[in-house]
């Protein structure tokens, strides 16, 4: 049993000491040492209910847990992990804990009852990152019904929408309405990126938003949504926050849509235009000079032959600049169409 010492006038580990000697143990490889180690201090912390300033009562058990399922004892493990979930005074730990113990339960084959584990850690720790994690572990292995997961997830977000959490559920939502009603899936997209503009997912959020109403034949409603994302470019020159990585294909998509759907030729031209200027990193680029040549080729009915010499000229600078790109093939197969030379 770990030694106890006198604190304040209560009984606790010797921590850190003891924690330092069990961390010896486990790097220098002594597995059986170092499991002791930790288990006499995640006893000795159970026994005297105190938590530790840096949680060194938690971080034993996690460590405890951790190593348990190094060595193979997987069942043992989820128990160790629900344990320290218990112990751990770090609420990140705690949920961390809970979705190994999560992890563990799907690979004994208990999906019931991780999944139960799951959506506890969502609704406990709805402001830690393991929440996150939690949430994405639970739709993978989903085996619920699309209305019951639904509702779960509504509830969820309800009573979660002014946690860290909440744009994941609402995301979540989105994501399975969008497997049989588009325009509810577009209403909560639109949410997400009204609601939550700091959302590792607001750019997302919008990007499917415009792909669904491109479907629904939205044109203008696509574009609306696909332009919030270039707008975001400027905002980054302002603020100072990252860029959006759907920038070069929204570019792109607007290009396309304005030359396919809504035959706009001078828009798409000017799109195609913009990426090739505004976007040198963009693998997208080669893509852009074939669609600018189909927009050039547009512009008259049959083309005239300024038409196919500057369409030519776009296809000639695809070769040289991207003789290996994705493009290349339909480029030849244009620049024949056309008699470029």
């Amino acid at each position: 049993m770990v030694a106890l010492s006198l604190v304040f006038g209560c009984a606790s580990p010797r921590l850190p000491h003891d924690l330092q000697v069990a961390q010896a143990h486990e790097h220098a490889h002594e597995m059986s040492q170092a499991l002791s180690a930790y288990a006499e201090i995640r006893i000795g912390c159970e026994k005297s209910g105190l938590r530790h300033t840096h949680d060194d009562c938690g971080a034993a058990a996690f460590r405890e847990a951790d190593l348990l399922e190094l060595v193979g004892q997987r069942q043992q493990a989820e128990a160790a992990f629900l344990r320290a979930a218990k112990i751990a005074s770090d609420p990140s730990r705690a949920a961390r804990a809970l979705v190994r113990a999560s992890i563990l339960r799907y690979a004994l084959d208990w999906p019931q009852q991780a999944a139960a584990l799951c959506w506890q850690t969502v609704d406990k720790f709805p402001d830690e990152q393991a929440a996150d994690d939690a949430l994405a572990l639970a739709i993978k292995h989903n085996t619920e019904s699309a209305s019951v997961l639904g509702a779960r997830l509504d509830i969820l977000f309800n009573r979660h929408r002014d946690r860290d959490i909440a744009d994941n559920l609402l995301y979540a939502r989105a994501e399975l309405a969008q497997q049989s009603d588009l325009r509810t899936a577009v209403v909560l997209y639109d949410l997400l990126a009204s609601s939550y503009r700091r959302s590792a997912l607001w750019d997302d959020s919008l990007w499917h938003a415009a792909n669904l109403l491109r479907q629904q034949r939205d044109y203008v409603g696509a574009m609306r949504r696909l332009q919030k994302i270039l707008d975001s470019r400027r905002e980054t020159w302002v603020t100072g926050s990252y860029n959006s990585i759907y920038l070069d294909d929204a570019q792109l998509l607007i290009g396309r849509i304005a030359l396919e759907d809504l035959h706009d030729v001078p828009r798409a031209i000017a799109a195609f235009s913009a990426l090739e200027s505004d976007y040198p990193e963009s693998t997208l680029r080669d893509d852009g000079l074939v669609y600018w040549a189909r927009a050039l080729l547009s512009q008259h009915v049959p083309p005239t032959e300024e038409d196919r010499n500057g369409a030519c000229a776009k296809l000639h600078r695809l070769f040289a600049k991207y003789p290996d790109g994705n493009q290349v093939h339909a480029g030849q197969a244009l620049a024949a169409e056309i008699g470029c030379r």
